[in-house]
């Protein structure tokens, strides 16, 4: 009887081990994605995405070098318009995958417009020209002095955008925030590129698309006030999306 429960007991403990050991074994880290130090990593508007793979290299620890399973997965230009985010891919034998950013420079094609603005540009060229139309008083009008920007109005919903998007003629793109009002502290630096949740299309990619972002509006987040910027797109077959706004309040 003893014995019987030893070799029970013994059967056990080799089960146990042999299970942490292959937990202990099992691959879960995906291989590190490295950019030599001195590779110029420059992109210009249609070259092909593969030469930016050029000095960068992915090691896994178990596999070794998985440098051939590299691939770009994205560039999106930023505001700037001379500098672009590129994602890199990379996945190791057991199927762990690692996504690594960074910037680069980017260079639009020849003679293209940076259609998205500047952090707190105003891009409004019809508002400008009105500005500039109106003459100085001195003095700020009382809808001004209340809000610090543009007038307050009802930031629409994502039901609204949804119910927007469905009247669009077929092979418009849809676009959709990841928000429609947001609050900042005084001073606080904003980005208008952080709250675009989607851009979509039945031709164009997310990348073109992101190119061709028109953004309207003013938000000056060293002057307290409420701030409203417009969003829209147009595609390559001259479909233009919906609008979406963003109510931005300063305080």
């Amino acid at each position: 009887m003893k014995k019987s429960v030893i070799l029970i007991l013994a059967g056990c403990i080799i089960i146990t081990a042999g299970v942490a050991c292959l937990v202990y074994t099992t691959d879960r880290e995906g291989p590190v994605i490295q950019i030599d130090e001195t590779t110029d990593l420059t992109y210009t508007e249609g070259q092909n995405k593969e030469e930016l793979l050029r000095g960068v290299t992915a090691i896994d620890k178990k596999d070794g070098d998985v440098s051939d399973t590299l691939m770009v997965e994205s560039i999106v230009p930023a505001l700037s318009g001379n500098k672009a985010t590129v994602t890199f891919v990379a996945v190791d034998k057991h199927n762990n995958v690692t996504k690594y950013q960074c910037e680069i420079n980017y260079q639009g094609a020849a003679g293209a417009d940076t259609e998205a603005p500047p952090e707190d540009q105003n891009t409004d060229t019809e508002a400008k020209d009105t500005a500039e139309e109106t003459p100085e008083t001195g003095e700020e009008t009382p809808e001004a002095q209340e809000t610090g920007g543009a007038p307050e109005s009802q930031a629409p919903s994502a039901d609204e955008t949804e119910a927007a998007i469905s009247q669009l003629p077929e092979g418009s793109p849809a676009f959709r925030l990841t928000e429609h009002q947001i609050t900042l502290k005084k001073g606080t630096k904003f980005n208008y590129m952080d709250y675009i949740r989607e851009i979509t299309d039945d031709k164009d990619s997310r990348e073109d698309l992101y190119r061709k972002i028109r953004v309207s509006g003013e938000v000056k987040t060293s002057q307290a006030g409420t701030y409203e910027v417009s969003y829209s797109v147009t595609d390559s077959d001259g479909h233009q999306s919906n609008v979406e706004k963003l109510q931005v309040t300063v305080e």
